[in-house]
């Protein structure tokens, strides 16, 4: 369930001034993030989730490295503050180019967006920046988005390309006894070309390797709507076993958001 705007514009107003006070009286400033500490990791049936134990991060940490960690995550939040306020929606990429000089790569921006999203502990979709489209769907399901209809069973052997933020999708099975995972996309696009579902009625979705957000969401999703059984073809290495169960379980990176993404 996506945050009011309102109380993520709150959130991030009530942080700044905890961070003007500081500076006011020459102290250090901070702020908190939930944990990923090994402590604060519960595991259970029902996946991995992360309990409610905080971690401090100060402004002027040891050799100057929290410091300029600290900058980056105001940089985004102040980003985050603006897309809330005026309903904006960009990609994880995009955002990275918007900042670009102020963060060494991708991955540097990811980490940091990692610790804004511990801050508000909110979903991203709520925060107007979304993961890159990074995954497809065909089979006997059909799509609705806004007023537009898709028919599944009649794309090519790319399937749809799921969406950053799959939040506004609406799906219905055509008949489907299975879903169906896939790990690599070229055995996506050869069971397409087969037409499976016309042998095994089913919905295909596969997340081209290591698979996002939007894709955990999407098969979750399903699982719970249409109330079938879950079917997974990996690779049978440590690395196919490493995606089936962060399907299955999720992950510590997702922080909360794991709820939306497990089967």
């Amino acid at each position: 369930m996506a945050a009011e705007p309102d109380l993520i514009i709150e959130k991030i107003e009530s942080i700044i001034q905890d961070i003007v006070f500081s500076l006011s009286r020459n102290e250090s400033p901070s702020y908190t993030i939930i944990s990923k500490s090994r402590s604060n990791v519960k595991q259970s049936a029902d996946g991995i989730q992360l309990g409610n134990a905080t971690t401090k991060i100060e402004m002027f940490g040891r050799q100057g490295a929290s410091t300029i960690r600290f900058s980056k995550v105001i940089q985004i939040l102040a980003l985050v503050y603006k897309l809330v306020q005026e309903g904006g929606r960009v990609t994880q990429r995009d955002a990275y180019y918007t900042l670009s000089p102020i963060f060494t790569s991708q991955n540097d921006f990811n980490c940091c967006f990692e610790d804004v999203l511990r801050m508000l502990d909110v979903p991203r979709r709520s925060l107007g920046i979304t993961a890159a489209p990074k995954g497809s769907i065909a089979g006997s399901v059909k799509i609705t988005q806004g007023s537009e209809e898709i028919d599944c069973l009649l794309l090519g052997n790319s399937g749809y390309e799921l969406p950053g933020d799959p939040s506004k999708l609406k799906f219905e099975s055509l008949g489907a006894r299975y879903i169906l995972v896939v790990e690599k996309d070229a055995v996506f696009k050869t069971l397409c070309e087969k037409l499976i579902w016309n042998e095994v009625p089913c919905v295909l979705i596969t997340g081209r390797g290591f698979p996002g957000l939007a894709v955990r969401e999407v098969v979750s999703k399903c699982e719970k709507l249409f109330q079938l059984p879950v079917l997974g073809l990996f690779d049978y290495n440590p690395h196919g076993l490493q995606i089936f169960l962060n399907y299955k379980f999720g992950s510590t990176r997702l922080g909360r958001e794991t709820y939306y993404s497990i089967l």
